[in-house]
């Protein structure tokens, strides 16, 4: 299988991707947060063309936090960092919200569902599950990165199961390890993860490397590249191979305003060393990428997310266009959001601040939109349909 395409794969944002192939069909995941629907599941043939297939919830738990009661939200929070796996026919999908301090477990005979919610007994910060024989194992963490053994359901840790430290990172400044993927290749276990550089902020791939569970892992940093944009590096995410046996990660890159996007990167396993080496997208340009081809876009509508959870009265959710000019858009329910798409990124916005529609990124632009919007609002006339 030839791969040929540009990175960044999509110019939409889905961070801590992971990725899974099933036959021929490739399937990702990424962290939703507060957005409902959520953990949106992307479907491919090709690692480089992506569309939208399903959501796993329509809700999550309805909280008070989800639902911006009075002063509460999960703005940041909610569902972060989804392990992605496929077992014996069925599809398991596990992360935790941290809004609500809990680890959820979906599974379905079906990727695009429906799909049975559990709740698991233990917090684990960006897991990842492995299936071995008659065993599961997860993987999380945050600078300590922990193995545990589950119970054969997945409810819970297995009583007397294995549960150690496989490598830590406490020491480092910025960010220590985490985002945890984990798998058995050709009898050798792989843990991936993400950190920072020690002397600066930059987010750095690395891979430790063991022939047993209870072994030493060995390892190190395995791709530290920016792609020549702004010192932000590539990392985080799955790694998947091809029905010839390829392999190559799917990683994100943060790009600002547009946020975390999904970037291809071959993987190279080093003969004679339990190492694997990710080349750097630059170095790979000449030899990977052969020619230019166009970005997929998700399809229309499929990119539109609530901001939390939608509430149920209908007439709200049809006047939602009409009451989008508001003094905190923050406190707003019912609001309609739509991920940006990277490639529009410094273009004039100028003649496209319309009441009712506003870009949002953090305390500055909030205030900036909600003035803009207010100065329209003055000059236009904004009926409620019932009026």
């Amino acid at each position: 299988m030839k791969i040929i395409g540009k990175n960044p794969i999509t110019g939409l944002d889905y961070p801590d991707p992971d990725v899974i192939r099933v036959d021929d069909t490739y399937y990702m995941v990424s962290t939703t947060m507060h957005f409902v629907p959520g953990c949106e599941i992307l479907r491919s043939y090709d690692l480089v063309h992506w569309e939208h297939l399903s959501y796993v919830y329509e809700r999550l738990d309805s909280t008070e936090e989800q639902r911006l009661v009075g002063e509460k939200n999960c703005y940041g929070k909610g569902m972060w960092a989804a392990s992605l796996r496929y077992h014996k026919g069925m599809y398991y999908i596990c992360f935790v919200a941290n809004d609500t301090g809990k680890t959820y477990l979906y599974t379905a005979d079906n990727i695009e569902g429906p799909w049975e919610k559990r709740i698991m007994e233990g917090f684990y910060h960006d897991c990842s599950l492995l299936f071995e024989d008659d065993h599961v194992y997860i993987v999380s963490g945050n600078r300590n990165i922990r193995l545990q053994e589950l119970r054969k359901d997945l409810s819970g840790p297995k009583e007397g199961g294995l549960d150690r430290i496989l490598v830590s990172d406490s020491r480092n400044p910025g960010l220590g390890f985490e985002g945890s993927h984990f798998y058995k290749i050709d009898g050798m276990y792989y843990l991936f993860l993400i950190h920072s550089l020690p002397d600066r902020w930059m987010r750095t791939q690395a891979c430790y490397v063991s022939d047993s569970l209870t072994g030493e892992f060995k390892g190190g940093d395995v791709l530290c590249d920016t792609m020549g944009y702004c010192g932000q590096g590539v990392a985080q995410g799955g790694i998947v191979d091809t029905p010839d046996h390829k392999w190559y990660a799917v990683l994100f890159q943060d790009r600002g305003a547009v946020g975390r996007i999904p970037v291809l990167v071959p993987v190279k396993w080093e003969k004679n060393v339990r190492v694997t080496c990710m080349p750097a997208p630059g170095e790979q340009k000449e030899q990977i990428i052969k020619k230019i081809i166009r970005y997929w876009v998700i399809r229309e509508g499929h990119s539109v997310k609530w901001k939390h959870k939608a509430q149920d009265r209908m007439h709200n959710i049809i006047r939602l266009w009409r009451v989008m000019i508001f003094r905190n858009g923050i406190r707003n329910r019912n609001g309609c959001l739509e991920r940006l798409d990277g490639r529009a990124a410094g273009s004039s916005t100028t003649n496209r601040n319309f009441p009712g529609l506003r870009m949002m990124q953090k305390k500055d632009a909030l205030e900036w939109s909600a003035e803009s919007s207010a100065k329209m609002s003055r000059r236009q006339s904004i009926r409620s349909p019932r009026e």
